[in-house]
């Protein structure tokens, strides 16, 4: 009988153990979907809330955002029961187009969810995309020979869309395009580009366009490769 005591004892306070913890609640759930946006509505924010629905004081050891967004310090890091506090995150969809997908990972002393993964989803549409990609590939670059990418530009708005300015850099990348383009809703170009290496090591270009679209003024294309040395040319 004795033994049945201490054994019906040690049950309730396990119980009563396990009941005594803190528990980690993100309030509205644990993605945020700002939908359609345009790169215009960059940088995208929103104020994070975690609540500490459990009984034990709740600990957030570390917020840790993937790549392209960024979250402010945390007002409080140790909540009381039903306490709560804001993460604010700010969500850099500039250079995006297309779906967009980035997490943020909140740690805590919570035993059931020690670790959770917040999502953060937007639509990104561009007046103008750029297809494929939105980036130049430069490939089998050699030094003093020529080498090429191409690119399409089109106007995915619904209104006309001039392009000027075509700016370039560096100054040996040259590209099909110069003076004015107009674009109507649904049309397209083709951007060539050419470059002349100088020097083995790694290749970084820049295209930068002027529109007239009110909420695109600039559109800048980024173009990478890796060149090479020349079995006929000084490569120093």
């Amino acid at each position: 009988m004795k033994k049945s005591i201490i054994i019906f004892a040690a049950l309730i306070l396990s119980s009563v153990v396990i009941m005594a913890q803190p528990k980690i609640e993100i309030v509205g759930g644990t993605t945020k979907n700002w939908g359609t946006v345009s790169p215009a509505d960059s940088p995208l924010k929103y104020d994070l809330i975690v609540k500490n629905k459990g009984n034990q004081n709740l600990k957030i050891s570390n917020v840790r955002p993937t790549c392209g967004c960024t979250t402010a310090p945390l007002e409080k890091d140790e909540l009381k029961p039903n306490e709560s506090t804001k993460i604010s995150i700010t969500f850099n969809v500039s250079q995006n187009s297309g779906p967009v997908q980035k997490q943020i990972m909140v740690y805590s002393n919570d035993p059931v969810n020690p670790s959770i993964n917040y999502t953060l989803m937007a639509e990104v549409v561009r007046p103008l995309t750029v297809l494929p990609s939105n980036h130049l590939s430069f490939r089998d670059l050699v030094v003093g020979l020529v080498g090429e990418s191409t690119l399409k530009i089109k106007n995915t708005s619904n209104r006309n869309i001039t392009m000027s300015d075509f700016v370039t850099n560096p100054s040996e990348l040259t590209i099909n395009l110069s003076g004015k383009k107009r674009l109507r809703p649904g049309e397209e170009v083709e951007l060539k580009a050419k470059i002349l290496p100088l020097k083995v090591g790694n290749l970084n270009t820049r295209i930068s366009i002027k529109t007239d679209h009110p909420d695109f003024p600039q559109l800048e294309i980024h173009g990478f490769g890796r060149v090479g040395e020349s079995p006929i040319f000084n490569n120093r």
